[in-house]
């Protein structure tokens, strides 16, 4: 009996590791999906939502000690620069200042951070 409940507290180990790791390359890719690599640097999460027909809006994880807030704005800015048009001014709007924040990294740790949310339109 204790040899099954072992294996079994084994298994969920193992896919709860796994899970994590998938978050992780989930993340990875959105990152890789949103951002150039030279844009990438500091940069925990990026969660971009689609308006106007392309992702617009973006809610950003970052390490402060790895990349400062105008540095953020400014790797935004130029996605709402590039998609200047009628609806959009092609300026960067910021929606929720930044606030600290802390993150969970994949070995369990936790590690402090700063969200903002940023937009290419105007509230």
């Amino acid at each position: 009996m204790k040899r099954l409940l072992l294996a079994a507290g084994l298994v969920l180990l193992a896919m709860h590791g796994a899970q994590a790791l998938t978050k992780d390359q989930k993340r990875e890719q959105m990152i890789a999906a949103t951002l150039p690599p030279e844009d990438r640097p500091g940069i925990f999460l990026v969660f971009p939502t689609e308006a106007g027909g392309f992702q617009s809006t973006f809610q950003i994880v970052y390490f402060p000690e790895e990349v400062g807030e105008k540095q953020v704005q400014a790797r935004i800015a130029r996605i709402c620069a590039a998609h200047r048009n009628a609806q959009v001014d092609g300026r960067l709007h910021v929606w929720r200042p930044s606030k600290p924040d802390a993150v969970k990294l994949a070995d369990g740790r936790q590690r402090p951070a700063m969200k903002t949310t940023l937009s290419c339109f105007a509230r």
